[in-house]
Order: structure tokens, then C-alpha cells, then sequence
């Protein structure tokens, strides 16, 4: 006996019930920030991390997001400083290529074993131009809420991409 499938079917918008959003609790949220803060401190010991700047930059970016109760627990404050910093001072560019810098070299060799004829050095250098500097630094649109790692990599293909075809 063969039985028929029947499609999914979507319900009618507005009759799912409400959707309520988390409370975000604002202790949980500034201890937090202490413990990042901290670790901030502890991995660079110059860093502005009690910078004024540093704090209307994540509440800009808190402001900004859609759904903030849902999505504040994947907030990776300490990514967001390293982002902050490196488009504020070359301090901040030396503690960013510090942290990231291996998998930079990485993501260029596999690249520059393709493309031969690209220049390496020429190639970061244009990476950290387009990520930290100008009227619109291109690490403005990282969130905070995912790993810089990983959004590093994909921004560093693209830009060692589009300097290999060129």
C-alpha cells in the first residue's frame, strides 16, 4: 500500500502566537564584559581596553542588532576590541597580526601555490588597509557575534583572490 506524501505547509503569518524575545540581564552582561575585559588586560597589559571609545563602539554595535536577546551569548567581546584597536593604532594592528597572523600566512600560501605570481607581503599589506583604514574600514562589519577567525579567513580569501586575478 503506498502511501502519499503530503507537502509541508506553512502557517499563515501572525498565527504562530507571540514571540517573545529573552530578558537580557544587564548583570550577567557586565560580568561579562568584566571577564573579557580582563583578558583583554592579561593578553596585552598596553591595550585601551577602559578606552570611552572601545565602549560607545559595542554599544553601537548592541544597538544595531536585531534580536539582541537571542544572539547576546555567541557577543565575543574580546574579538570586537581586537577589531576596535587595530582601526584606532598600529598597536592595535600588531596585536591583530599577533593573533592572526599564522592563519593570514596560511590562507596566503595556499593562494600563492596557486597564483604564483602574487606578492605576499603586498597582498597583507592590502588586507590590513582595506580592514583597519579609511573613511569605512572594512572591519566594521564584523559583529561580534561569530568568530573573527573564520571572518577573517573568508574577508582574507576574497581580497588574496581578487589580487591573484588581477
Amino acid at each position: 500500500m503506498a502511501t502519499m506524501i503530503q507537502p509541508l505547509r506553512r502557517a499563515p503569518r501572525g498565527t504562530r502566537g507571540p514571540s517573545f524575545s529573552p530578558v537580557i540581564d544587564r548583570a550577567e552582561l557586565s560580568a561579562e564584559f568584566d571577564r573579557a575585559l580582563a583578558e583583554i588586560e592579561d593578553k596585552w597589559p598596553d591595550a585601551p581596553v577602559r578606552d570611552d571609545a572601545f565602549a560607545a563602539y559595542v554599544r553601537a554595535h548592541l544597538d544595531a542588532t536585531p534580536d539582541l536577546g537571542t544572539r547576546l551569548t555567541r557577543l565575543r567581546i574580546v574579538d570586537l576590541f581586537v577589531v576596535w584597536w587595530a582601526m584606532t593604532s598600529p598597536a592595535g594592528v600588531a596585536a591583530f597580526l599577533e593573533t592572526f597572523g599564522h592563519d593570514l600566512a596560511h590562507n596566503i600560501a595556499c593562494i600563492e601555490a596557486r597564483f604564483g605570481h602574487i606578492d605576499p607581503r603586498s597582498v597583507i599589506d592590502q588586507l590590513i588597509v582595506e580592514l583597519f583604514t579609511g573613511a569605512e574600514p572594512r572591519g566594521r562589519e564584523f559583529s561580534g557575534f561569530g568568530s573573527l577567525r573564520a571572518w577573517i579567513e573568508v574577508v582574507a580569501t576574497q581580497t588574496f583572490l581578487d589580487a591573484a586575478r588581477a
